[in-house]
């Protein structure tokens, strides 16, 4: 009995060990699309990079390139869907035109 609960125990530790790193694995690659991310590419080739987003949602008033110092102007209808990947205190957002295509991001912070 005693050898069971410490299997048990051992194994409750290593499954619990794994999450940070598979969280911190998906992190760092939605962090490495998006800074490689150019504008122009597609929303399929993000989605199958990266996978389901976590919220996808309209555009908002603004076109943006990466974070709040760099302003593309405001969105005259060409950014119609908002995909973002959510993290603890942080989010990465994409915004593709009505064709598919990468017209914004934004890196988000403190969220």
């Amino acid at each position: 009995m005693k050898k069971r609960k410490v299997f048990v125990v051992s194994l409750i530790l290593v499954l619990l060990s794994i999450y940070p790193s598979l969280y911190k694995y998906r992190e760092n690659k939605v962090d490495r699309a998006f800074k490689l991310a150019k504008m122009g590419d597609s929303k399929k080739s993000i989605v199958a990079v990266l996978g389901k987003p976590d919220a996808s949602e309209q555009c908002g008033k603004w076109l943006w390139w990466g974070d709040d110092g760099h302003l593309l102007g405001d969105n005259k209808g060409e950014c119609v869907e908002w995909i973002r990947y959510n993290f603890f205190l942080h989010a990465y957002g994409f915004g593709f035109s009505k064709e598919g295509n990468i017209v914004s991001k934004y890196q988000y912070f403190s969220e």
